[in-house]
């Protein structure tokens, strides 16, 4: 069994600015390099969307708009994706209400790109829903 103190002092050691510069990591340089800070601020609304949703939740009842049940792991899901459709973020026609295992599996689906209401429509119609546990 190896000291736990050993492994820290490794990985403080490998965190290094000089042991960064070693792996390639200086700064500018580095392939992940964000010159311009503010697209990152601006690329979400954490404050307005995490009201949003809470607002969302409260409205319907904290019901599930696919299984009918009330409570549980919710989530909200746009219909026509942010990605593609930011006007629409705090669109309230343009969310359902759903638990969270029918989410996830709707993006394992259709993936996170391009999500359209004709897909959401597809999955409820299909009810390829059912595949999980709900």
């Amino acid at each position: 069994m190896s000291n736990p103190l050993t492994k820290a002092k490794i990985l403080y050691c490998s965190q290094t600015p000089a042991a960064n510069k070693k792996k390639g990591r200086g700064g500018n340089k580095h392939p992940n390099w964000i010159s311009d800070r503010t697209k990152i601020k601006s690329k979400r609304m954490y404050f307005e969307e995490k009201q949003f949703v809470a607002d969302v939740l409260q409205e319907r009842n904290y019901i599930c708009e696919v299984t009918g049940e009330r409570g549980g792991t919710l989530s909200v899901h746009h219909k026509n994706g942010v990605a593609n459709f930011p006007h629409l973020r705090f669109e309230k026609t343009n969310v359902v209400v759903i638990k969270r295992s029918i989410h996830l599996l709707f993006h394992n689906m259709y993936g996170t790109v391009n999500i359209t209401e004709d897909k959401w429509n597809r999955f409820i119609k299909n009810k390829e829903y059912a595949r999980t546990v709900v």
